[in-house]
């Protein structure tokens, strides 16, 4: 029976996420590439297509800052984080606290926590033993949403597909795996909430798939997935907490919904919130859908 329980709950997880609709990202965003402490056409585009309007960012300080609604942020350094970035990190996180989205695809990823907003505690390891699998978890908002990759194997099998991971247990207070490496626990793209805004930091190298790699369809879904990451800061965002869940009840739902588990410890975590609560968390509602029948 609960091998049924658990298959039952996870269709639904998997069909929840393709009815929410797409976004648009109508609004000024900003833009910076940190190997030239200034932004760049590819990412220009990449927001131009999506439906929003570009800015240049020249220095990432709070007067270039107040007038964005959003920050995407790629590193084309293998080696270093450009000091500017750094040097500008306390602005860069008033503005998110305030309410600005941050997005920010790193080829370095050692110490990337140390150049993130609220990362203090976030483990990030370059690494390139598994760095051609890219799999979104079950509910993950990437996934055919928001307009991002079209399927599990989309993000596989670039030159570098990632260029190392974030340990999922490092992850901030009510934060995300929205995609990880073959292990669920070493993550590829997160999202956490900083105040009135959020971060997305990712693994992904993506200022190479937009500007430099032509020979394959990898930058038309690196492109998707940049986008889709941006979709996610527009409009409403429901969370575990945002749907006034506390103590055991936030606890589950974030196992559920939040934490990118898979396979038999996510069966785990839909079989006890079932028995318990007798209905579904925010991530597994679709529109009328009613919970199995608990045996």
């Amino acid at each position: 029976m609960k091998n049924r329980i658990a298959a039952g709950i996870l269709t639904v997880l998997g069909i929840c996420t393709a009815l929410l609709p797409g976004t648009s990202f109508a609004a000024n965003i900003g833009h910076y590439e940190l190997c030239n402490g200034a932004g760049a056409g590819y990412l220009a585009d990449a927001i131009t297509s999506g439906g929003g309007t570009p800015v240049n960012i020249t220095v990432p300080d709070a007067a270039q800052l107040a007038g964005v609604s959003a920050l995407l942020v790629t590193n084309c350094d293998n080696g270093s984080y450009n000091p500017e970035w750094t040097a500008n990190l306390a602005a860069i996180d008033a503005r998110v606290q305030a309410g600005m989205a941050l997005v920010f695809y790193d080829r370095y990823v050692t110490g990337a926590g140390a150049q993130l907003p609220g990362g203090a505690g976030i483990v990030a390891v370059r690494d390139f033993a598994d760095d051609r699998n890219i799999d979104l978890p079950a509910g993950s908002p990437l996934l055919t949403t928001n307009g991002g990759p079209a399927t599990q194997t989309s993000l596989d099998n670039g030159s570098s597909s990632s260029h190392g991971y974030v340990t999922q247990a490092s992850i901030p207070g009510g934060g995300a795996v929205l995609a990880h490496r073959t292990a669920p626990s070493e993550a590829v793209i997160i999202r956490y909430p900083r105040g009135s805004g959020s971060v997305v930091y990712s693994t992904i190298p993506a200022d190479y798939y937009l500007s430099d790699d032509t020979s394959s369809g990898l930058p038309a879904e690196v492109l998707a997935t940049v986008q889709a990451t941006l979709n996610l800061t527009f409009g409403a965002s429901t969370t575990c907490a945002s749907e006034g869940y506390t103590g055991t009840k936030l606890t589950w739902c974030q196992n559920i919904c939040e934490k990118g588990y898979t396979g038999a410890t996510l069966d785990m975590w839909i079989h006890r919130w079932i028995n318990r609560y007798r209905d579904l968390p925010y991530c597994a509602r679709g529109g009328n859908e009613e919970p199995p029948p608990i045996d």
